[in-house]
């Protein structure tokens, strides 16, 4: 949620600002991975009779030094593979938000500076906004719903994002604008 810019200029409310959330299946995928570096490494190092009378056995310290070394770099490499796929499973992608008087707009990043709309949501449509402490991620699981759907969002803490709290979310303002946080409603520019 790098950066956030709101103000109350003379033709209405105005704030634009980008945050990062990582896919619905990033748990299943990180698993998954875990899983199959996991076998990678079993297979290279596995004295199992069946493995080794199909593949042989890698990581013998009687054979070769040579064989020992190219076990050892593609351990290396294997798990230097399995170490950047997590990185960006768990980075997550990245999202803008533009939020006017009426409604609240989320696009997510496309190829060359692009963007596609993803969700428009008008705050008179807007019934609560949950947070929810994520078992897998820093971050906030943030579910939004509304009169005709529920909308889930996997927000992701990055470095630029300095306040941790429901507070520091671009869904904070979706909150204030809608009328959901009970002290904000004498705020200049509450919108019931």
């Amino acid at each position: 949620m790098g950066k956030m810019t709101a103000q109350e200029e003379r033709f209405g409310f105005q704030s634009q600002g980008k945050f990062t959330c990582t896919a619905g299946i990033a748990n299943i995928m990180v698993i998954v991975l875990a899983a199959v570096w996991v076998l990678g490494i079993a297979f290279l190092v596995t004295d199992n009779p069946i493995i080794v009378a199909a593949f042989g056995r890698w990581l013998d310290i009687t054979a070769s030094t040579g064989r020992l070394l190219v076990t050892v770099i593609i351990l290396a490499v294997w798990t230097a593979f399995a170490a950047g796929a997590f990185t960006v499973i768990i980075h997550g992608m990245d999202y803008y938000y533009e939020a006017d008087d009426e409604k609240f707009m989320i696009y997510r990043v496309q190829s060359k500076g692009r963007r596609e709309l993803v969700e428009t949501l008008y705050y008179h449509d807007v019934l609560e906004v949950s947070y929810y402490e994520s078992m897998f991620h820093r971050g906030f699981l943030v579910e939004i719903r509304t009169t005709y759907r529920t909308v889930k969002y996997r927000l992701v803490f990055t470095k630029l994002m300095t306040d941790h709290s429901t507070e520091g979310t671009p869904f904070y303002i979706l909150e204030q604008r809608s009328g959901l946080r009970g002290e904000d409603k004498e705020a200049s520019g509450w919108a019931p």
